[in-house]
C-alpha cells in the first residue's frame, strides 16, 4: 500500500512537523519495505524537499496551485465547491499510485483516493473566547466538510472523539482515535547534557516549560507561580522555549513578558526561543520536571514527550491530560497559581536535576512495543479506509 502525507506544520505550529517525523519513523521501524510513504506538498513549498529527505519519504509529490481568477483556478475552484473534489492533489497522487492521503482538515472526497483527515481538537467549542467569530465560523465550516467528505477522521484522543461525536453525530462512525507517540532515538541517551547547558547558559537545575506561546497554553499562571515562589524565598528557575507568538492574539507575548518585569522575576524565567527538537528532549531529561499548565489540549504533546524520555510532569488537570495519565504526574488546577506554586516547591526540594533512572529505563523498555502498536494502528486505519471504498457523503 502507498500512503501520502500532506506536509504539516510551520514556524508557528512546530508540532505538525515533529508529529510527521515521529509517524514516519514508527512506520519505517515496523513496515520497512512493506509500505510506500510519500510526502505531498504544493509546488511553491520551499522546504518540502529537505523535509522529505529528513523524514525518509520514498518520494516528494508536488501539486500545482493556481493564481486566483485564472482559467485553471476556475476549474479547480468549481470542482471544490460543487463536487468536493481536489483534482490537483488527486492527479498528482494518481501518477504515483498512492491509495490513501493523510493530512490536516482534508475536506474533499475522491473515488480513487481514501482520505484520512486529521482534526487535532475542538478548542473553539470549549474556549470560544480564544477565537474571533470569523475563525469560529471557519472552523465550524471546515470541520463539517471534513466530517462529510473524508473517508476517515483521525483524532488524537477519546476526549476529541467525544467532541466529534457531539459535533457531527451522523458521521461519528468515521472517527478513529490514534494517540501519537514521541519517537525517541536511542542516540539521544548517549548525548552529554552539560555542553547543552553551557550552550544556552542554563543552571543545572530548572523546571522546563516547552510550550509555544499561544494564549491557551497558560504561561501566565506558571509565571504567577514563579512570582509566588520568589516571594516565599524558593528560587525556582523556569526555562521556557517555543514559538513566541499567537496569530489570534499577536500582542500576547509582549504583554506576558512585560509582566515578568513588573513582577521582578526576570532572573527566575529564562526564555530560549525555538530550539531543535533534539535539544527539547535533552532539556527534558535534565530538568526537575516538565511543566504544562495549558487550559486546553486535544493531546498534550509535551506530556507525551516527557513520558517517552522518562521525565515526571507537573500538568493541568484537564480531560486530555487525564486521558494520557503519565506516570508519576503531579496535577494542579489550571486556574490556580497558588496550587501550582505549592506543587512546584515540593518537587523542587525533593528532586535532583538530571535523568530519572527509573522512569527513563521504563520509557526505553516500553518504546519498541509502543512504536509497533502505534504504527500497526495507523496502518490498520489506512487499510480499512482504502478497503471501505467510502467517498462523498458517506
Amino acid at each position: 500500500m502507498k500512503i501520502a502525507f500532506h506536509v504539516l506544520g510551520d514556524a508557528s505550529w512546530v508540532f505538525g512537523r515533529v508529529y510527521l517525523r515521529g509517524l514516519f519513523a514508527a512506520l519505517r521501524e515496523r513496515f520497512d519495505g512493506e509500505l510506500g510513504l510519500y510526502l505531498l506538498a504544493p509546488q511553491e513549498h520551499a522546504g518540502a524537499e529537505a523535509f522529505a529527505s529528513l523524514v525518509g519519504a520514498d518520494a516528494l509529490v508536488r501539486y500545482a496551485t493556481h493564481r486566483p481568477w485564472t482559467a485553471p483556478w476556475a476549474v479547480h475552484h468549481t470542482a471544490q465547491r460543487l463536487l468536493a473534489r481536489d483534482p490537483g492533489k488527486e492527479n498528482a497522487l494518481k501518477r504515483q499510485g498512492v491509495q490513501a492521503l493523510f493530512g490536516l482538515q482534508l475536506a474533499f472526497a475522491s473515488p480513487r483516493l481514501a482520505t484520512l483527515s486529521l482534526i487535532p481538537d475542538f478548542q473553539h467549542m470549549h474556549l470560544p473566547e480564544m477565537f474571533s467569530k470569523a475563525e469560529v465560523d471557519y472552523r465550524e465550516h471546515i470541520y463539517r466538510e471534513c466530517a462529510r467528505h473524508a473517508t476517515r477522521v483521525i483524532v488524537f484522543s477519546e476526549t476529541v472523539r467525544k467532541d466529534f461525536e457531539q459535533f457531527a453525530p451522523q458521521q461519528a462512525k468515521k472517527a478513529r482515535t490514534l494517540p501519537p507517540i514521541s519517537f525517541v532515538p536511542e542516540t539521544l541517551y548517549e548525548q552529554e547534557l552539560a555542553p547543552l547547558l553551557a550552550r544556552y547558559h542554563l543552571p543545572e537545575k530548572f523546571v522546563y516549560l516547552p510550550n509555544q506561546f499561544w494564549k491557551h497554553k497558560n504561561h501566565g499562571v506558571a509565571f504567577q507561580a514563579a512570582r509566588i515562589l520568589k516571594e516565599r524565598g524558593v528560587d525556582v528557575k523556569m526555562v521556557c522555549s517555543g514559538f513566541p507568538g499567537d496569530y489570534r492574539h499577536p500582542e500576547y507575548f509582549g504583554e506576558i513578558w512585560q509582566k515578568l518585569s513588573a513582577w521582578n522575576i526576570r532572573e527566575q524565567v529564562l526564555y530560549l526561543g525555538q530550539l531543535p527538537h533534539e535539544h527539547v528532549l535533552m532539556l527534558m531529561r535534565q530538568s526537575v520536571c516538565v511543566l504544562n499548565p495549558s487550559r486546553f489540549e486535544g493531546w498534550g504533546i509535551t506530556v507525551e514527550e516527557a513520558r517517552s524520555v522518562g521525565k515526571q510532569v507537573v500538568i493541568s488537570d484537564i480531560a486530555a491530560h487525564r486521558e494520557q495519565n503519565p506516570p508519576r504526574a503531579t496535577w494542579f488546577d489550571a486556574n490556580s497559581a497558588e496550587e501550582l506554586a505549592e506543587k512546584l516547591a515540593d518537587l523542587w526540594r525533593a528532586t535532583p536535576p538530571g535523568p530519572d533512572g527509573e522512569l527513563e529505563r521504563a520509557a526505553r523498555t516500553a518504546q519498541p512495543r509502543r512504536v509497533r502498536a502505534y504504527a500497526e494502528a495507523f496502518a490498520g486505519v489506512a487499510r480499512e479506509a482504502v478497503a471501505s471504498g467510502e467517498g462523498r457523503g458517506s
